[in-house]
């Protein structure tokens, strides 16, 4: 392709106003062959040059801001292009990884990431069934990072997002992004993708809850319901996933947060779409408690979760 060609070859160049219109050109590409894939099931591009556009949108995304925002674009519509094949080829594993490591670097810190997220591209987020659509600033950043927990899971290295993700989800001022970002922690399918970062996360979660009255503008209550719903659900797909092993350590985190996450699920209405879900982390909670041969702290962890989900939850905890 010609035109990426010329693209890396402006991205090099010691211009800052190469630099810059290269990286417009960059983004500007990057969508064209995202929204090919969504709207064609594949991208007209090989791997070798698919490779080098990616290494070159990481390189520019440690640019000059102006080169930056475009960059970052970049980079997340890049990662899209990814099937799983080429995720497991050596020759991409490390530039992947370092995809990941540059949207979370990007998403927290620098001093002009509003204009990063703006430039981020809306039209190649919009229409995937990958990620939740957003319009505020800071969500269109959330959905790339969405994109690299995808990714970072498919790598085996997600750390770095899960943690951006949890700090966001109890912290940012703007509560569509914490809900976008609750929506993201909830991603991971199975418990093996949490990795040792599944207590993390529950503890992120139901300190969101707890901070969820929270503001610094008084605007973002209107959207306090959507953000307790969307607590309230990821949590209940996490309940879904413990294990055993998981109830010694999550019984340090239930303990001090009992009562605000049985106040909180107590109201927690779920559409008949999403009512399964409810059932199955009841379903799951009430089989961990009669597991055999449970220990006093992992019986009443097992009885807390179920006090939450189960409706007939009287005399559970010891």
């Amino acid at each position: 392709m010609d035109t990426a060609e010329f693209i890396l070859q402006g991205l090099g160049d010691k211009s800052l106003g190469v630099r810059i219109k290269a990286s417009w050109s960059l983004g500007n590409l990057s969508d064209a062959l995202a929204l090919n894939k969504m709207n064609s099931g594949n991208e007209d591009i090989p791997d070798f040059l698919l490779l080098q556009l990616l290494q070159a949108s990481i390189s520019s995304a440690k640019d000059n801001d102006k080169v930056r925002s475009n960059a970052v674009r970049a980079v997340g519509n890049l990662l899209r292009l990814l099937e799983e094949p080429t995720l497991c080829d050596p020759s991409f594993k490390g530039a992947v990884q370092d995809a990941v490591d540059v949207l979370v670097q990007n998403s927290t810190s620098g001093s002009n990431m509003k204009e990063v997220a703006l430039r981020v591209s809306h039209s190649s987020l919009m229409s995937s069934d990958r990620m939740k659509p957003s319009s505020v600033d800071w969500a269109v950043t959330i959905n790339f990072l969405q994109e690299a927990a995808i990714t970072s899971l498919s790598i085996g290295s997600s750390s770095g997002v899960f943690n951006v993700l949890g700090d966001l989800v109890v912290n940012f001022r703007n509560f569509k992004v914490r809900i976008n970002a609750a929506l993201a922690l909830s991603m991971p399918a199975t418990r093996h993708q949490y990795g040792s970062h599944f207590v993390h996360v529950w503890t992120a979660l139901l300190d969101g809850l707890e901070n969820s009255s929270t503001m610094e503008d008084f605007s973002e209550y209107r959207h306090h319901d959507n953000l307790i719903h969307q607590l309230c659900q990821s949590l209940s797909h996490l309940a879904t996933l413990v294990r055993r092993e998981d109830l010694t350590a999550l019984h340090e985190v239930l303990v001090f947060r009992m009562d605000v996450l049985q106040q909180h699920m107590a109201k927690f209405y779920a559409p008949p779409e999403k009512s399964a879900l409810l059932y199955t982390a009841a379903s799951h909670c009430s089989a961990l408690l009669q597991s055999a041969g449970l220990n006093t702290g992992e019986h009443n962890s097992a009885a807390m979760l179920a006090s939450v989900f189960l409706l007939d939850n009287s005399n559970l905890i010891e």
